[in-house]
């Protein structure tokens, strides 16, 4: 049933967005000992795209060094910053980083246990990723934890709920906040917001901002379709906003999971629609991928491999991440059934003569053909010329039938929106902190640049926690200031 609302409602403190940033902020406000909490989530269901991620990054903690490893905090710092070329916020890295141990103790002391520590890429370095025992993997743990702490203290959570405009008065300090559920429209009075809607995936208008050339039926879209209403809201005031980073996965398959590994295997061949390779395919980050085939027409790729390679990908031992994807599975219990569904979908093609193969991609055969015998040179030669692909992957095309499977690029989620100081603040087009306004979460700017750094395995979740616990202690301490 619907909640009956008055048309104006009080509150010290309003968290929008009831996805891993929002209920870590509320919870950490709660502990706070803030009284009067209202969260907001325009979806039915809270957790947002917390509720998918199996591990996260945390540097400097008791488990890790009991697990034999030694991740420091200026390690992971000094990656990233050097990975987005110093343009990321340095002081706003700095703390994310710093935050993580501190996340992992606050975790288990709200009963969330950490059990391991996971690699979930293959020859991952450093090791970052910390680990549940659930299945459902951490995000969906700590989601379903903060959710109970927040209803057993009668936390106002109301879903279905959208924020609409950020209120200020004269001196642009926030006073209040509008917003619409199913009863209509209501204000809501307060001097602070914690603003948490994790980025804009879902807003094609507001992606073409960043990327002109964005086109959102050339991608296939993965996690919550977000739409990036801290970005407008914030915007609309006056805040600055800073950068965006498409985390996207390339050489995705998402019809069938099996296939999906094997067409990301580095012993295939990667080529475009054209026929000609355009990559090494022993890039280890998928993001990396993405921005290759980002590049390519129709931004499709068509990963071919032959019967050798496949008996050889059947064997291989799955990374981490995939046999969490693949369910417990083996590739081979399930490549040959889903290989032959596909074919007459037209997503896969399986012959003895490339010259077929060519035809169903729409290439031109000389070239497929050329492609494949120049890679297959290199592969004698053990170099790549072109490319310089791991000659430990490189394996030539010569024992039919020949497949060619058809993938994409996955969008997941966009990082990047208001910018934001290391507490959180958000700050104004002159970089002063607009009073009242936070953010968190995946949709702050200045925390990535360029790509999504994969090989700090679980820093996305990572760093929606740390966002959230500073932005609920710094709201906190302004709401006692004014109080």
């Amino acid at each position: 049933m619907a909640e009956k609302r008055a048309s104006v409602l009080q509150a010290d403190l309003v968290v929008v967005g009831g996805g891993g940033a929002g209920l870590v902020a509320a919870a950490t406000a709660l502990e706070n000992k803030v009284k009067n909490i209202i969260v907001l989530e325009k979806r039915a269901v809270l957790g947002g795209n917390s509720i998918f991620p199996h591990g996260i990054l945390a540097t400097e903690t008791s488990l890790l060094k009991r697990s034999g490893y030694d991740t420091k905090r200026d390690d992971i710092f000094q990656a990233m910053m050097q990975y987005t070329q110093w343009k990321a916020d340095p002081r706003l890295i700095r703390a994310l980083v710093d935050q993580t141990p501190n996340n992992i103790v606050w975790m288990e002391k709200n009963g969330i246990h950490f059990t391991k520590i996971g690699s979930l890429y293959a020859n991952q370095i450093p090791i970052t990723a910390h680990c549940v025992e659930e299945p459902e993997g951490v995000g969906a743990v700590v989601i379903k934890k903060l959710v109970r702490k927040l209803q057993d203290h009668s936390i106002r959570i109301m879903t279905k709920t959208s924020a609409k405009r950020i209120l200020t008065d004269k001196k642009v300090k926030v006073s209040g906040l509008l917003a619409t559920g199913n009863n209509g429209d209501f204000k809501i009075n307060t001097s602070c917001i914690i603003m948490a809607t994790g980025g804009f995936a879902g807003n094609p208008k507001l992606i073409r901002k960043f990327d002109p050339s964005y086109n959102e039926k050339e991608l296939v879209h993965g996690g919550i379709p977000n739409t990036g209403d801290a970005t407008t809201m914030c915007a609309e005031i006056g805040a600055a906003v800073e950068g965006m980073v498409m985390e996207m996965d390339g050489q995705e398959f998402p019809w069938a999971k099996g296939i999906s590994v094997a067409a990301r295997r580095a012993s295939n061949i990667w080529v475009n629609r054209n026929g000609d390779r355009f990559v090494s395919e022993s890039v280890r980050s998928v993001n990396e991928v993405a921005n290759a085939i980002y590049r390519q027409p129709g931004r499709i790729s068509y990963s071919l491999f032959d019967e050798r390679i496949k008996k050889r990908i059947c064997n291989d031992e799955p990374a981490p991440i995939e046999m969490v994807f693949l369910g417990g599975k083996s590739i081979n219990s399930l490549i040959e059934k889903e290989l032959k569904e596909q074919v007459p979908k037209g997503r896969v093609k399986i012959s003895n003569s490339w010259d077929e193969i060519a035809m169903w991609m729409g290439a031109s055969a000389t070239t497929l053909k050329s492609t494949v015998k120049q890679y297959n040179t290199y592969c004698n030669n053990k170099h790549d010329e072109i490319f310089v692909k791991d000659a430990a992957f490189m394996m030539p095309l010569r024992t039919p039938p020949y497949y060619a499977v058809k993938c994409c690029i996955r969008l997941l989620t966009t990082h990047g929106g208001p910018r934001v100081n290391e507490r959180m603040e958000v700050l104004d087009i002159k970089e002063n902190p607009i009073t009242g306004l936070y953010a968190a979460g995946t949709e702050i700017g200045g925390a990535e640049w360029g790509t999504y750094y994969i090989f700090a395995a679980g820093h996305s979740f990572g760093f929606t926690v740390s966002s959230g616990r500073i932005a609920g202690d710094e709201a906190s301490r302004y709401i006692r200031h004014i109080k």
